[in-house]
């Protein structure tokens, strides 16, 4: 039996096991050229080269390597010691910079160093049809209302998409799309007719998620002010703050901010839980300490809000200013658009460098293209846009913004355009005018939106005929995901071999060929590409 105890001998080490090893190593010159590779990584590579460092070492006295041996367990050990810090220590190299960060925790960190941001849920909003409900005979002539409560015209519907249930909101909007998310009570009629049941009212919409209110006191001893919500999906873009009689407005950071301007951000936790944080008075102002604060917010957002036509349906009760209590018929002839889940590590590692380095100013169409991106509107509509420089005069710019609204998803990925909505658009250039140069003139265009009909054909292995099905849902899958809208850009290549690659990756496909798409598809600086169908067909080789 080999002397364990005398390999290693407590005497000969100083507690680090590379410095100890690199001892052992120097004991005999034979092993000068059998030093351990320290780049290895997993345990059965620190294993075999510390398996192999001994029997260089000792190449007599040490041959017993079976499993049970006390020197292999001892070993084995160390392999799995060795492991667990170089995956630490990967882990604390990729984690450490944005283009390689994989967690959305350090993701969050590393962008807060920079004064960004992750956003977070977008609530989806759908048109809808409310008509008066009841039987009895309103007086004619217009001036007369109907008055809903928060609580009456704030409801739940099965969701389509899991087992769980939607909360949705009925609004008035203005002449703009503007909303008032505010008020408790919602008065309707002023400017309709409402002689009889049936009567329909005008600019209602559904906007998806739950109300919430929030008040309290701020601390008379913190140097900054916060507010800590614990809602989890608080809904980007939703926060209303008043105090002292004044509102403030969220701001991506404070850094740009004037002593005067009465603003906050904004950190999210994992579940998008949020913290408020107001100004020190010189970046942003403070609110006087003890001051109440009302804040007013939505909690839901993501793609589950985009629910199919016709699924609401609801009476909601209404107080008419001659005939009492009445009742309110809700449906949604069309399907509710524009939610979307909390932005992805992805999208955040994509446009945050850019974002950085506009300096939060728009000079050059780049600047413009990455601000009207990282927009976030609050009347539920979210999509894509380009900045275009149409001219360039003695220190002015014309820009255009080109832009279109994420309609629908299917499967997670965004796969259906519309044209955004005038809300959507006021909102962006109300946005995209306070980084703009002085001079500098701003339109908002609706995108152009191509669609293609795809056809390919699949040639695969006759061995898996039986599981027809599964390939063409992988298949399908492939396609979706290369055609998704979130990942594409406006005059953006759609290039044939890079598709072709992708279905390839498929291992039951043994090569494959789009039928009715030979060249690339080049598109114009205003148009984007949608993938409305996609026939697949199946041959066996």
């Amino acid at each position: 039996m080999t002397d364990i105890a005398g390999i290693f001998n407590t005497s000969a080490f100083d507690g680090t096991i590379a410095s100890d090893f690199l001892q052992l190593g120097a004991l005999s010159p034979q092993t000068k050229a059998s030093r351990i590779d320290y780049s290895v990584a997993d345990f059965d590579e620190y294993r075999n080269a510390l398996l192999n460092y001994l029997k260089a070492i000792y190449p007599l006295d040490y041959n017993n390597f079976v499993e049970s041996d006390l020197g292999v367990m001892l070993v084995e050990m160390f392999s799995y010691l060795s492991s667990v810090l170089s995956l630490k220590a990967d882990m604390l190299a990729n984690e450490s910079f944005l283009s390689s960060v994989q967690s959305p925790e350090n993701l969050r960190k590393l962008l807060q160093l920079i004064g960004i941001s992750l956003k977070g849920p977008i609530s989806a909003k759908a048109s809808c049809t409310a008509t008066l409900a009841t039987a009895d005979v309103l007086p004619e002539g217009g001036g007369k209302t109907v008055t809903l409560a928060l609580a009456d015209r704030t409801f739940s519907v099965p969701n389509n998409k899991d087992t769980g249930l939607l909360t949705y909101t009925l609004y008035e909007v203005d002449d703009t799309g503007a909303l008032d998310l505010v008020s408790e009570t919602l008065i309707l009629g002023e400017n309709d007719s409402l002689n009889n049941a049936g009567s329909t009212f005008s600019k209602l919409i559904l906007l998806e998620g739950q109300l919430k209110k929030v008040s309290g006191t701020f601390s008379d001893t913190a140097s900054i002010q916060t507010i800590l919500l614990t809602d989890p999906s608080i809904v980007e873009g939703s926060l209303i703050i008043k105090t002292g009689g004044e509102t403030y407005n969220e701001v991506q950071n404070l850094f740009l901010a004037n002593g005067t301007d009465k603003v906050f951000s904004k950190t999210y936790t994992d579940d998008y839980a949020a913290t408020i944080i107001f100004g020190d008075d010189l970046r942003g102002k403070s609110p006087s300490p003890g001051d109440t604060y009302d804040v007013t917010y939505r909690v839901g957002g993501g793609t589950r809000g985009n629910i199919a036509p016709a699924v609401i349906n609801i009476s909601m009760p209404a107080t008419h200013t001659d005939n009492g209590a009445i009742s309110i018929q809700v449906t949604n002839p069309t399907k509710a658009t524009g939610g979307l889940n909390a932005e992805t590590v992805e999208h955040a590692k994509k446009w945050s460098p850019y974002f950085f380095k506009t300096q939060y100013r728009a000079v050059t169409g780049e600047d413009y293209t990455t601000f009207a991106n990282q927009f976030v509107s609050t009347v539920g509509q979210s999509g894509k846009s380009s900045a275009v420089l149409r001219s360039s005069g003695a220190g002015s710019n014309m820009i255009d913004i080109y832009t279109v609204a994420f309609a629908d998803e299917v499967d997670g990925v965004q796969a259906q355009l519309d044209r955004s909505s005038i809300a959507y658009k006021n909102e962006l250039l109300t946005y995209l005018n306070k980084y703009k140069m002085l001079t500098d003139e701003v339109t908002i265009v609706d995108g152009l939106i191509r669609t293609l009909d795809l056809k390919t054909t699949i040639f695969v292995d006759k061995t898996f005929a039986p599981f027809e099905e599964d390939v063409k849902r992988s298949a399908s899958s492939k396609i979706l995901a290369f055609f998704d809208l979130s990942k594409r850009e406006f005059g953006e290549r759609v290039r044939v071999d890079e598709l072709n690659r992708e279905l390839f990756e498929i291992p039951e496909i043994r090569f494959s060929k789009l039928d009715n798409l030979t060249d690339d598809i080049k598109l114009n600086f205003n148009e984007i590409l949608q993938l409305n169908n996609a026939e697949i067909n199946i041959e066996y080789v």
